[in-house]
């Protein structure tokens, strides 16, 4: 038994080698000559002239053959066996029941080939002797031995030749595929394929033949981008898409290579790109698609399908982009919690990654259709194609705010100079204070303001911020500081005094803020130099500052102080008849300085008939409102009810 089942062995394994037959080293293309013997129910011959052996209607004894869907119930012990050609209806195969005699039993011209072209010859091949069997059982089992020949086509030249060697029968039906490699000539378009059997009838050779074909044979061509990639899956949004492909051979066939690019939107029908007959192709489109090239050894035979041979195929897979995930709506903040959790839904197959902005920023969570923020604001979900890897073009805005009321929408605001934020009227309690409607930069309180703008205030409430922001529109007026001064004429005395108010009538103003040394003490407005009664002691060509408040802002002068002689010049006589002419006793010069005098009339008799002041003139009348007879008149001034600075003297009334 060990012996049967070596033996046994040794036929199957050298039932598998092709002898010194051989396929294409390199690219075998679209099949140009198929012959898998039709389908249908029954036998059927070959056309004449295919053989020298006899047409039997059922299963073939020696010397005979048959074309039939099958070896179903044979009466030898053959296989039970459909055809080989896949997926056919009722296909059918070629049955030979070897002569006597070794010899040819196939014969058929292949026509449309081209000149200079390499070609693979193929057909499968099974051995119907079945194990265990009669023939094999009595050790009289003659194996299927099959030479296959290619000619040209007068049948006078031996293009090519090989032998299956023996094939032996074996427990299981077992196909094998044979092939044969050859080369036409200059001018040849046709080639006589033979079969042969090398072996004589008997007890076996009997043998099926299916699926001959014969195939263009090049190199192995491979195409692939400026990466090497042969398959490329984008996104929609991804396109249009551009590349360059380049055709690679491996040299296995070929010395030299022309091509035609094609291109095709199912992978089944191609369309020859106009023109692009490199080596490479840019290729930019808006669609997937697939792309090839087809090659040839000599360029004439490039106009010829049958004479060329097929790339390897480059692949652009165009996925959809998902849609974007659907808002469960927007949340109100919890400022107890800190928090607000948000959520979306999302497609099948789809992920979700969240966003501080609507496109670019900050990644703040992957794979999660909820995220729980900390701070008020928008949030950003996407979707990702759990097989693609596309995302959607655009994302879901979620907010989360708080119910705080905005603060009230304040007017403008003037101010003089600049202003601290915090002295602003805003309307509110808890105020904070930014440079934009956004909110992304807050600003101090004690932040001072020194030129027109605006600023944008919020309002927080149980620790929520509003999340509207109220404009607040800041003025900021400047002062006027007048260059120009006035200038103050004073007396001289050894105690000089001024009434500043004579300055101009601009400080009659009830706007009017005081006077000051310095110009820095009038713009902050500190160190009055005013006194109850107006008057300041002075020195020559000093200058002070008055000020005043006009409107938000205020208005500096400068008084220059310049001093000049005062002497006192008094009347001697009055005529007070009303005409206009000395009516009064009219003191000259008078100045500001002697604002607090005091004059009292005398009459010869000594008694004191007038008081007054330089707002009250003596007009030659008596307390009781009598003109006082004609005569001299006595007068006592004295100036500042100073009892060092009286002058005395008579005055003569005359009407």
């Amino acid at each position: 038994m060990k012996y049967l089942f070596t033996f046994f062995l040794f036929l199957f394994l050298y039932s598998t080698v092709n002898a010194q037959l051989g396929f294409c080293n390199g690219n075998s293309g679209t099949p140009i000559f198929v012959e898998d013997f039709g389908t249908g129910i029954g036998n059927v011959p070959l056309p004449p002239g295919t053989t020298n052996y006899l047409y039997s209607p059922g299963f073939p004894n020696d010397s005979f053959y048959t074309v039939k869907n099958g070896t179903f119930g044979n009466p030898y012990d053959w296989q039970e066996v459909e055809d080989h050609t896949p997926n056919d209806n009722n296909g059918r195969l070629l049955i030979v029941n070897a002569d006597f005699n070794p010899g040819e039993f196939y014969k058929t011209t292949i026509s449309g080939l081209c000149e200079f072209t390499t070609y693979e010859f193929s057909a499968w091949v099974l051995n119907l002797l079945k194990v265990p069997g009669f023939c094999v059982d009595l050790g009289i089992e003659i194996p299927i031995n099959v030479k296959f020949q290619i000619w040209n086509e007068s049948e006078t030249a031996l293009i090519a030749s090989g032998d299956t060697g023996d094939i032996y029968a074996t427990a299981a039906p077992t196909w094998g595929e044979y092939g044969l490699v050859f080369q036409t000539l200059e001018n040849q378009n046709s080639v006589v394929l033979k079969m042969l059997n090398n072996g004589a009838g008997g007890c076996g050779n009997d043998l099926a033949i299916d699926d001959i074909e014969f195939k263009t044979c090049g190199d192995n061509v491979f195409v692939s981008d400026e990466l090497g990639n042969s398959i490329v899956s984008i996104c929609e949004n991804e396109m249009p898409y551009a590349t360059t492909l380049t055709a690679t051979p491996d040299f296995s066939v070929f010395s030299s290579h022309f091509y035609q690019w094609q291109e095709s939107s199912d992978g089944i029908t191609w369309q020859d790109i106009s023109g692009e007959t490199n080596q490479s192709i840019t290729i930019n489109t808006t669609s997937a698609g697939f792309y090839r090239t087809k090659i040839s050894e000599f360029a004439d035979n490039l106009l010829n399908d049958q004479c060329v041979l097929f790339s390897d195929v480059f692949q652009l897979i165009v996925n959809p982009n998902p849609p974007a995930p659907s808002s469960d709506g927007d949340v109100e903040f919890d400022c107890s919690l800190n928090q607000a959790v948000l959520s979306v839904t999302s497609t099948s197959n789809t992920s979700v990654n969240w966003y501080d902005s609507a496109s670019g920023g900050l990644l703040l969570q992957t794979n999660s259709v909820t995220y729980t923020a900390n701070t008020i604001g928008t949030y950003y979900a996407e979707a990702i194609d759990n097989l693609t890897g596309c995302i959607s073009t655009t994302r879901t805005a979620i907010d989360t705010s708080s119910n705080t009321p905005a603060p009230n929408a304040p007017s403008p605001q003037s101010f003089c100079s600049s202003v601290l934020l915090q002295e602003l009227q805003t309307n509110g309690e808890n105020i904070r204070f930014y440079t934009e409607q956004t909110g992304d930069t807050e600003l101090d309180e004690i932040t001072e303001i020194t030129a027109d703008t605006t600023v944008y205030i919020s309002q927080t409430v149980d620790d929520c911020e509003s999340l509207d922001l109220v404009a607040i529109e800041i003025i900021i007026e400047d002062p006027t500081i007048y260059t120009d001064h006035f200038e103050l004429l004073y007396c001289e005395s050894n105690n000089p005094m001024v009434n500043l108010f004579d300055a101009s009538d601009v400080f009659l103003s009830s706007n009017f803020s005081g006077f000051f040394n310095s110009l820095d003490d009038a713009e902050n407005a500190t160190n009055s130099i005013n006194t109850p009664n107006d008057f300041v002691v002075v020195s020559e060509n000093q200058m002070v500052y008055g000020r005043i408040e006009n409107g938000v802002c205020y208005e500096v002068y400068p008084l220059l102080l310049v001093s000049e002689n005062c002497d006192i010049i008094i009347p001697q006589a009055i005529s007070p008849n009303d005409d206009g002419l000395n009516d009064t006793f009219q003191i000259q010069n008078l100045y500001d300085v002697h604002l607090n005098h005091s004059l009292k009339i005398y009459n010869r008799h000594g008694i004191c008939i007038f008081e007054g002041d330089n707002n009250r003139q003596w007009a030659g009348k008596s307390k009781d409102g009598d003109v006082v007879p004609v005569g001299t008149y006595f007068y006592v001034l004295r100036l500042n009810n100073d009892a060092n600075d009286v002058f005395t003297g008579w005055v003569y009334s005359n009407y």
